[in-house]
């Protein structure tokens, strides 16, 4: 791509968080700072701050944390959309370096996938990437238990059984009953 494109696509980028911005404020003037309306579109802003603003992920995860909060506050802990903002904050934690954090939230997003979509392999699919963060943090014993928690709510899913990441995160157990002090796949 070359750098005519690289403006255009940026300017492009700012004018779209730019209306954002003009429209969640709107939204925030008419419906009030504490409305649960403006999660989604906050969501999004965090989005576009994550995806083409490498450096504002202070930003995004205010947002994020805002987007929790607001979802507590009005749906409660285990409404289904706090496993996606959570999923969302923890992605951002991870890249501002507070990792430990970023577990803590995702685990979270764990929780109330398993409450609110039983169905999915969503709440598996989630707990192993957890799994591995906690193995790169160093914590062999948690990783573990995280990934055979992992493995078994996959394997209620037959059709999810060879297929990526099941059978990844399958490897990966299995390196962490050996004693392996560290994954040597990125998550």
């Amino acid at each position: 791509m070359g750098d005519c494109s690289r403006k255009k696509n940026a300017q492009g980028v700012e004018k779209a968080l730019a209306m954002y911005e003009r429209g969640y404020a709107i939204l925030e003037k008419r419906l009030g700072p504490d409305s649960v309306e403006l999660v989604e579109p906050m969501e999004k802003m965090a989005g576009v701050l994550v995806k083409a603003f490498s450096g504002e992920f202070a930003n995004a995860e205010k947002l994020l944390r805002r987007c929790v909060q607001l979802i507590e506050q009005h749906r409660g802990p285990d409404d289904a959309s706090m496993a996606a903002a959570c999923v969302d904050l923890g992605a951002v934690l991870r890249k501002i370096g507070s990792c430990d954090e970023a577990v803590a939230v995702e685990e979270r997003a764990v929780a109330v996938l398993l409450k609110t979509a039983p169905d999915k392999p969503d709440a598996g699919v989630l707990q192993g990437a957890v799994a591995l963060a906690v193995w790169k943090l160093g914590d062999l014993p948690k990783a573990t238990t995280t990934m055979e928690a992992a493995c078994a709510e996959l394997a209620k899913f037959p059709d999810m059984s060879e297929k990526p990441p099941t059978n990844h995160y399958i490897v990966m157990l299995q390196k962490m009953k050996a004693g392996e002090d560290r994954p040597i796949t990125p998550e």
